[in-house]
């Protein structure tokens, strides 16, 4: 077995026990400090989170879609590029399957700035993550895996800013807790990285 099979055995199986847990209680002890903590330091206003959160739904989570796709086809080839609608298809499925399986109640007005009306359904996983996942997710792990030069490094960094962005805006709005949206990511890099493995690397 190669040591970047292993290591996304490794992350896939941290991910699965982590939401074992999260399915066992309502947040992690680091969820209340991190979350006042990030609130504090962010604007008070949050307008700016609500327009981060919109543009993981319709019709701009399509923008996304097709913009990590063209994006990641240029930097790998014909094949990247195919395979970003999967990736965020298989985020969506994901985020159906852990539905099912998993409870967590939303962030408690008594316990952080809850800035949104309260939301139906789990906290966990975070649907906005999984999108972003999908989409900047898929584009960081092509650029660092499948692509060398400026371009991919350029990529890599603007891709990981949004995810944080993204962390930012959620926490913010006090609509998930910071480990919803990061064990989401890590189920989004595991995802995206065993699709990358179908990736040919390109010849410089």
């Amino acid at each position: 077995m190669k040591p970047g099979h292993l290591l996304l055995i490794v992350f896939a199986a941290i991910a699965m026990a982590l939401t074992v847990v999260i399915a066992r209680i309502p947040y992690f002890a680091a969820d209340v400090t991190l979350a006042k903590a990030l609130q504090a330091a962010l604007p008070q206003q949050t307008a700016w989170a609500e327009w981060v959160t919109a543009t993981a739904k319709w019709p701009w989570l399509m923008v996304l879609m097709g913009l990590s796709g063209l994006i990641a086809g240029f930097l790998a080839g014909v094949r990247a590029l195919l395979l970003a609608p999967v990736s965020l298809a298989l985020m969506w499925l994901l985020d159906k399957g852990l539905r099912m399986l998993v409870f967590q109640p939303r962030p408690s007005p008594d316990l952080i700035h809850v800035a949104v009306a309260p939301l139906p359904g789990s906290a966990f996983p975070s649907t906005f993550a999984l999108m972003f996942a999908g989409t900047f997710g898929y584009l960081v792990v092509v650029a660092i895996a499948r692509s060398k030069g400026t371009a991919s490094l350029l990529v890599a960094a603007v891709g990981t800013g949004s995810l944080m962005i993204g962390f930012a805006a959620r926490v913010a709005l006090g609509a998930h807790w910071p480990s919803d949206v990061l064990v989401s990511y890590l189920y989004g890099f595991v995802i995206a990285a065993g699709l990358v493995a179908f990736i040919p690397r390109r010849r410089r």
